[in-house]
């Protein structure tokens, strides 16, 4: 049984050279998006499962206190590499009236160029597992703008901490990040996120209100409820052989 994780437009490329899927007994991924590939490599449906990616929700988790004072600026965070449209995020700092937004930073040397020269951003070191959680549990929102995606770590892990995502409605966010309890844009209009994170700056109560929510429905995927859909996934293919 082998994993896809690649978000359907790179799988292409990322598995250009592969002739071996034939072979498999069966094949897991994390979107609906990407099984119309496999289908067209000749593998028969009944042998692909869809299960959504999961996290440790234990280990991510709420702050049992959470800093911050009344008008200060929001709180933001970014973080990884694949994927992420850093140069959007970039662009929306710029656009943003100063003071509004305070953005932390975790990405690669390449990507931090599109920050340089903004106020209000802080470009992060590599974060160790108790930064990390601690940076999501201390943000407002997580801005994570992006290209293409199946599931998204970083997605998980804040909604795991009870903070909200804003992201753009593309690959498997659907699947992922439920509008109910998060800001999930059709697109990456850039007048249409700052009007977005400027109302939600000064309406923060309308935040805190979602984390509870976004919270429940991150246990939803951790690996104890996942790890069970695997299982029966692997049992139902036993039959087949």
């Amino acid at each position: 049984v082998a994993t896809y994780h690649a978000s359907a437009s790179r799988l292409p490329t990322v598995l250009s050279g592969c002739r071996a899927f034939k072979q498999l007994d069966g094949i897991t991924l994390m979107s609906e998006t990407q099984k119309s590939y496999f289908i067209e490599q000749g593998i028969p449906e009944e042998r692909i499962a869809v299960i959504l990616h999961g996290m440790d929700s234990s280990y991510f988790h709420p702050a049992e206190q959470r800093t911050g004072e009344p008008g200060e600026p929001l709180r933001g965070f970014m973080i990884g590499v694949t994927e992420r449209d850093h140069a959007f995020l970039a662009e929306v700092c710029r656009a943003l009236p100063p003071g509004l937004l305070n953005l932390s930073v975790a990405t690669s040397r390449d990507q931090q160029v599109h920050y340089q020269g903004l106020s209000g951003v802080t470009l992060l070191p590599r974060l160790d597992d108790p930064g990390l959680l601690r940076t999501y549990q201390q943000s407002d929102l997580l801005l994570m703008p992006v290209m293409d995606c199946t599931a998204n770590n970083s997605i998980l892990e804040s909604m795991a901490c009870g903070t909200p995502v804003m992201t753009n409605r593309i690959g498997g966010v659907p699947e992922y990040v439920p509008d109910e309890c998060n800001v999930v844009m059709p697109d990456k209009t850039l007048t249409d996120w700052v009007d977005r994170i400027q109302k939600l700056a000064t309406n923060r109560d309308q935040l805190e209100a979602m984390r509870p929510r976004v919270r429940a429905w991150a246990q939803s995927l951790d690996w104890h409820t996942v790890a069970g859909h695997y299982i029966s996934f692997y049992e139902e293919l036993k039959g087949m052989r």
